[in-house]
């Protein structure tokens, strides 16, 4: 099945008051409906501001890749596990500038649980939806943050 990424580009100097328009925000729900009944909604998640995110770039013939927050983040987990991984996010967890970011707490979650510690999980899950804006998304998160309880009840 094809997947899209769909991006809405906003200037981060001239983010309007209160997140995007409510006929923005009408279209989008009725979108991400249509194509969760497709089954072929797999995120909502938003961009993270380009001062946290990875920059690719293209130039002169070469590649460079400036990391975001939770690149190196991904990388351990992939080779070495999520322990190493939540090590690494949990020394994120101390920036200042992170400490409102809904996914850090969502990352948090997702290493927490695949180390079976589905309690702490569940908590991060309903801290990351806590600090989102996006309706969709919190509703994915404590849904997650259901999913983590009821594992961490059935002995994972």
């Amino acid at each position: 099945m094809p997947r899209y990424l769909t991006m809405i580009r906003i200037d981060e100097n001239d983010v309007p008051e209160g997140g995007p328009s409510p006929e923005l925000q009408e279209r989008m729900g009725k979108l991400f409906e249509e194509i969760t009944k497709a089954g072929a909604l797999v995120e909502t998640a938003g961009l993270a501001p380009t001062s946290q995110g990875a920059r690719v770039r293209w130039e002169n013939g070469s590649l460079s890749v400036t990391d975001g927050p939770f690149t190196e983040a991904v990388a351990v987990s992939m080779a070495d596990g999520p322990g190493p991984a939540l090590a690494l996010v949990d020394a994120l967890a101390v920036e200042p500038a992170l400490r409102s970011y809904h996914l850090l707490p969502s990352a948090r979650g997702d290493l927490l649980a695949r180390l079976g510690r589905f309690a702490e999980a569940r908590v991060e899950f309903e801290r990351a939806a806590g600090l989102t804006r996006n309706v969709r998304e919190r509703e994915l998160l404590l849904g997650r943050a259901g999913r983590a309880g009821r594992a961490g009840r059935c002995g994972g």
